[in-house]
C-alpha cells in the first residue's frame, strides 16, 4: 500500500524534502469485500522533532562537523535536524488498536545522497516496523 501526501510534487522539484504534517491525521481505509466502505482503517499521526535549531537544513549529516546519517535514533543520527516520530492505529469494527505498542517509530527521510547518508537502504530498513504477530502486517510509512 502506498499513501502519496504531495502528488502535484515531481521528483525534479527537488531538494524539497516535505515532512508530514503534524497536524494531518493520515489515513489509509480498506475495503476487503468490494462494497465500497471500509473494512479496516490505519491512522498516522506524526510529530516533529526539531534537533538543531540553528541549522538551516532538515539533514546536516556530513556537513558543518557532523558525521553522516547512520541512524534513525542514536549516535548516528545527529545530523537529522528535522526527525518524525509517529503511530498508527488500526480501525475495524469501530475498535481502535495501537499497532506500536509503545514502539518509537521514525520517519525514514528522504534520500539526499551517500555524502549525507552512507547506506540509505540501511537506513530505510530501520525505518521498517514490523508488528507483532497478531498484526500481521508490515507497514512502512516515508515521505517520497
Amino acid at each position: 500500500m502506498i499513501l502519496n501526501v504531495d502528488p502535484f510534487l515531481e521528483p525534479s522539484n527537488g531538494p524539497n524534502y516535505f515532512p508530514f504534517d503534524p497536524n494531518v491525521l493520515y489515513e489509509m481505509k480498506v475495503d476487503n469485500n468490494h462494497d465500497g466502505i471500509e473494512d479496516i482503517t490505519f491512522q498516522f499521526r506524526f510529530k516533529t522533532e526539531i534537533r538543531l535549531p540553528g541549522v538551516f537544513t532538515g539533514f546536516a549529516g556530513g556537513i558543518a562537523g557532523i558525521s553522516p546519517i547512520t541512524l534513525l535514533d542514536g549516535p548516528g543520527s545527529a545530523g537529522l535536524s528535522l526527525r518524525q516520530t509517529y503511530t498508527v492505529t488500526m480501525v475495524r469494527n469501530g475498535v481502535s488498536t495501537d499497532l506500536t505498542e509503545g514502539q518509537a517509530l521514525f520517519a525514514v527521510p528522504s534520500n539526499v545522497r551517500p555524502r549525507t547518508m552512507p547506506g540509505y537502504q540501511a537506513l530505510f530498513n530501520q525505518g521498517t516496523p514490523s508488528f507483532s504477530p497478531r498484526n500481521t502486517r508490515s507497514i512502512c510509512c516515508c515521505p517520497a
